[in-house]
Parts: structure tokens; sequence; C-alpha cells
């Protein structure tokens, strides 16, 4: 509302009060710089279901579309706070406050970016070797989600969990952008070698856990 005003300093006061009720004091301290919040909602059922993940050695994540990295940015805060942490980010371009907001974190060197064709990068990563992979892809279309989850799974460990961000988000002005079609067709291709952990309508979140190779 107060972005829409052209009240920015009232909007960014808001948004860091929103975000310090969750428990994440870091976008004010670090002075993150976002235009837009898709993420914060979501901020209660990550601490919850990825509390197993916080400071784990080792820990090795995968994020399949960034926007502008404000989920970036919590998972190095939150959960990649162990020295040997590592995060790979794979979008079809990144975008400018993506690139500072990572500089603003500390943990840039935690960080391997790949930019282009994103089903080309995830065919050329290691295989059964993430903990967590966050699916956030900006383009919609059943097929192209589908192709995010297959290749997504075979870099997937056994007990790692994989969310998805879109499931039964549906646009009515662009009706062929539904993922959740993409979704269920891949899911149905892994039946019983998955276990779903948190699944909600509202906020449009599925996070599942892989069981089985």
């Amino acid at each position: 509302i107060f972005l829409k005003k052209n009240n920015s300093d009232e909007a960014i006061s808001c948004f860091h009060k929103s975000c310090e009720l969750r428990g994440w004091y870091f976008p004010k301290d670090k002075n993150y710089q976002f235009t837009q919040d898709n993420f914060s909602y979501r901020i209660p059922t990550w601490e919850s279901h990825l509390q197993s993940l916080v400071d784990r050695v080792g820990l090795k994540i995968l994020e399949i579309g960034n926007n502008q990295g404000m989920s970036t940015c919590w998972m190095l805060d939150k959960l990649l706070t162990d020295d040997s942490a590592k995060l790979v980010c794979v979008d079809t371009e990144f975008a400018e406050e993506f690139h500072s907001n990572i500089v603003r974190t500390g943990a840039g060197g935690k960080v391997r970016k790949l930019e282009g064709d994103i089903h080309e990068h995830l065919t050329n990563l290691e295989s059964n070797f993430y903990d967590l992979i966050n699916i956030q892809d900006k383009r919609k279309f059943p097929k192209h989600i589908k192709q995010n989850a297959e290749l997504a799974w075979l870099l997937l460990k056994v007990d790692g969990l994989l969310i998805f961000n879109d499931y039964q988000r549906h646009n009515p002005n662009y009706s062929k952008c539904k993922p959740q079609i993409g979704i269920d067709e891949f899911l149905i291709s892994v039946k019983d070698k998955f276990k779903i952990r948190y699944q909600d309508a509202a906020s449009h979140q599925l996070i599942i856990q892989k069981i089985k190779d």
C-alpha cells in the first residue's frame, strides 16, 4: 500500500518489522534492498520444516530461480552458517538486486551463480548431492516446471528436501501457467519414493522428502 502511495520509507519500515516479527532481523541490519516481498510469508513454514538443516556441516543447497535474492539471503543468514556450507543459484538472468544483496550477506564466498539455460546447468550438476533444493523458477508452464522437478530429483540426496513454491498457484490472466499440472505429473512419476512434509494451498507451498532413489 505504501509503495503504491510512493512512500518507500514507510514501506521499507513495515517490511523490516514484518521480518523481525518472524525472527529475521538481517534485512534491516544488513540493509538488503528489495522492491517486492515474495518470500517473508514463507518464513514460519521454513523455520519449522528446515530446522534440521540449521548449522549443518557440509550443507549443500540448490536454488532454481532467485528473483532479488530474498529467500537466498534468508538461507545464508539462517541455514548456511557453517564455513563448509555451499549454495548454488541457477537462473536465466540474475537481477541487479540479487548481486548486491548477496554481497551484503557477507557470505558471498559460499555462493556459486549459474546464469543462462536452467535445464542445461542442472544437467551438469552433481547427482545425489544436495540436502535441499528450492524451486521458484519464474516460468510457470507445466512442461517447464516438470522438467525442473525431474532434473532436481536426480540432484537431491535421499532424505533431502524439495520445495515447490507455486503449487496450486493459478493466475487467471495466464491460463496456460498452471504449475500444479507439471508438479503433479512429476509426483506421479516418483510415486512411493517421497513423503509430503508440508502442503498449504494458501501459501502455494509443497515440501517433499526423497525417501528412495
